[in-house]
C-alpha cells in the first residue's frame, strides 16, 4: 500500500476546519503589529478572544450543519455575544443576551475611544474604550474573511482585510 493510499480521504469539512484555523493565525500575526502603535500587549488576548470564538464557532456550525450561510449568522451572533460578555456583562440578561442597555454601552465605548484616540499620543494606551474598538473591528474582519474564504470559495481575497491591518501601524 503507498503512502497516498494510506492517508483518510479528507471530506469537505475537514478542509473547512483547517482553512478557519489558517485564518485565525493570518488574523492574530497582522494584529499583532498594532503592538507598535499601544503601549503593551495586553489588548491582544481579546482581539484573539473574539477572533478565536468567531472562527470556532462558524466551523463548527458548518462542520455539522453543512449550510455555510448558518455559519456566518452563528459567527455574527457568537461574535455579538462574546463582545458583550468581555464588554458590557452588567447591562446583558444573564451576562451575555445583549439589550437595548447593551448597545448603548458599546456607543459610549466607542465615543469613549474616538475621544482617546484623538488626545493621546503614539504609542497610546489601550483604553477600555480602544480595546472595545479593536475587538469590534476584528470580530467584523474576521466574519467576513470566513465568509469569503468558506462560504465564497474566494481565500485569496482574504488578505485585502489583512494587508489594511498590517498597513494600519506603518501609516
Amino acid at each position: 500500500m503507498t503512502a497516498a493510499a494510506a492517508r483518510a480521504p479528507v471530506r469537505v469539512g475537514d478542509s473547512d476546519i483547517r482553512m478557519s484555523a489558517l485564518l485565525l493565525l493570518a488574523l492574530a500575526i497582522a494584529i499583532s503589529g498594532l503592538h507598535s502603535v499601544l503601549e503593551d500587549i495586553t489588548w491582544w488576548f481579546g482581539a484573539f478572544g473574539i477572533m478565536f470564538v468567531v472562527f470556532t464557532i462558524a466551523a463548527v456550525v458548518r462542520f455539522y450543519l453543512r449550510r455555510r450561510w448558518l455559519a456566518t449568522l452563528a459567527a455574527f451572533i457568537a461574535g455579538l455575544i462574546a463582545l458583550t460578555v468581555f464588554f458590557a456583562t452588567n447591562t446583558a440578561i444573564l451576562g451575555f443576551i445583549p439589550t437595548g442597555s447593551t448597545f448603548e454601552k458599546f456607543g459610549g465605548l466607542i465615543a469613549a475611544a474616538n475621544e482617546s484616540i484623538a488626545v493621546q499620543t503614539l504609542p497610546a494606551v489601550a483604553t477600555t474604550g480602544i480595546q472595545f474598538l479593536i475587538c469590534l473591528a476584528v470580530g467584523g474582519i474576521a466574519i467576513f474573511m470566513d465568509a469569503v474564504a468558506i462560504w465564497g470559495r474566494a481565500p485569496a481575497l482574504v488578505g485585502v482585510p489583512l494587508l489594511v491591518i498590517v498597513a494600519v501601524p506603518s501609516l
